[in-house]
């Protein structure tokens, strides 16, 4: 199952206390190994169910040898064997054989436009600090939940939306109520809470690490 929360805020370094409790939130998606990677101004929480590979070389998160990209990834990637020949042709070395470290060399290679190539179920943050940016990314069935909070310069992404309760008091959003109540569940972004959207299957989120500012694209 897996699962991840990313956590964003120019200059901010988030603490350890509540980096704990989101972990402990995300327990039950993944008991094999907790994974983090924290630098100031954003932090990453995973929870891994461990099913390719499952040495430790394969936890997540995923950093490139620089410490500049850094990568978490719920779901599978059932081209990922393809992919791995198309990178190592191109002179790619892997340290474990795991999808997850396929994901953070076809970035490198080809940018955003590893979307377009990744064929599976996903939910995808890339953190790429060379270029002060990152990109959160939805398979195109939305087979795999992705959220998004907002509040000021803070951004909250994540596979659940239970861990921002540490963070923030969430409340109803009134519109999604009529949907709720009609057909079960709420439609587009809407997620029943106030100010909480899931990014739409098939696509993903550029986000400026500086200023917080979002742009949306879809890549199917």
């Amino acid at each position: 199952m897996c699962g991840f929360v990313a956590l964003f805020e120019y200059e901010k370094m988030f603490p350890e206390s509540l980096l704990s409790k989101i972990d402990n939130d995300l327990y039950h998606r993944g008991p094999d190994s907790s994974g983090r990677y924290v630098k100031k101004g954003f932090a990453l929480v995973f929870r891994r169910l461990a099913v390719l590979d499952t040495r430790e070389v394969a936890n997540q998160p995923i950093v490139d040898s620089s410490g500049k990209l850094s990568v978490v990834f719920n779901g599978e990637i059932y081209n990922y064997k393809k992919i791995r020949k198309d990178l190592e042709s191109k002179g790619h070395k892997f340290k474990s054989q795991s999808d997850s470290e396929v994901i953070i060399k076809g970035y490198i290679e080809w940018g955003q436009n590893i979307f377009k190539i990744l064929d599976g179920m996903f939910a995808i943050v890339i953190v790429d600090q060379n270029k002060g940016i990152a990109i959160a990314g939805r398979d195109r069935m939305g087979i795999k939940p992705l959220y998004f909070f907002r509040h000021k310069k803070f951004i909250y992404i994540g596979s659940e939306i239970k861990p921002l309760k540490n963070i923030f008091t969430l409340g109803i959003d009134e519109t999604s109520l009529g949907e709720i109540i009609f057909f079960r569940f709420p439609s587009g972004e809407k997620t029943g809470y106030a100010n909480i959207k899931k990014i739409l299957p098939g696509s993903y989120y550029i986000i400026n690490l500086h200023n917080s500012e979002v742009k949306k694209f879809f890549f199917f």
